[in-house]
């Protein structure tokens, strides 16, 4: 079984060893100081101008999968940095999903790449089959009997359909616990911080498909979905 179809299967799918540990560490380092500087709130208008995390956003193999899901219509939709830290009081479970419009094909994924092994530090949990239930989470709070966690290690990538219900679980070691949270859609779909400027940085000698993820050049001749015949008009 595909990536791809596992995600319209169950929801999600697991890219083991998806980033090299090397650049693991480089992230995590990276990381750290953007954590610290911005207390605690990083998203694409700082990770967007740092080298490290510019070079994440054209990782080839991430891509490529994404694309058969989405073709070229593919667009980052958000980009933000988590840190669960070790030893936290949270609640055991917080079920949601990312995205409330609930259909019967993918609109949305979230690519969470893991920095820091999760088996004993808190793995994302998730409900097999729920991003297509168009009813909310019930008992938010509240471990479910049909729970699956999900490991983790460091450098792994979680493919889940946005819709789909998941929750974090506690850190209950005195490890950290980092998370990237890349989310990507169709490109017709609205960006996060749409209204702030790219960094420069993000722009200087990017590529098409950089340029595309970024909303910045449009895909092919025009947003339209064509499934039958050459799409011509009717």
């Amino acid at each position: 079984m595909t990536l791809s179809e596992q995600l319209e299967r169950d929801g999600y799918a697991l890219m083991p060893g998806a980033v090299p540990y090397d650049q693991v560490r480089r992230l995590r380092t990276a990381f750290d100081l953007l954590w610290k500087r911005h207390d605690r709130s990083v998203d694409q208008r700082q990770l967007l101008a740092v080298p490290e995390f510019i070079e994440l956003i054209d990782h080839p193999r991430l891509l490529d999968e994404l694309t058969t899901v989405f073709g070229d219509q593919l667009q980052l939709i958000m980009y933000a940095l988590r840190n669960h830290d070790a030893g936290d009081d949270l609640r055991e479970r917080d079920w949601h999903r990312d995205f409330s419009f609930v259909c019967d094909r993918v609109i949305a994924v979230n690519a969470i790449l893991y920095l820091d092994d999760t088996a004993d530090s808190g793995p994302t949990v998730a409900v097999p089959g729920s991003h297509r239930w168009r009813t909310p989470p019930a008992e938010r709070f509240e471990p479910r009997s049909d729970e699956v966690p999900l490991p983790a290690k460091a450098g792994d990538i979680l493919l889940n359909d946005a819709t789909l219900w998941h929750s974090r679980s506690r850190n209950k070691t005195l490890s950290p616990r980092r998370l990237v949270l890349l989310y990507f859609g169709y490109w017709w779909l609205k960006r996060y911080e749409h209204d702030s400027p790219l960094p420069r940085q993000a722009l200087e000698s990017a590529s098409a498909r950089r340029l595309q993820l970024l909303g910045v050049r449009m895909p092919g001749r025009d947003l339209h979905l064509y499934e039958l015949g050459d799409g011509g008009d009717q």
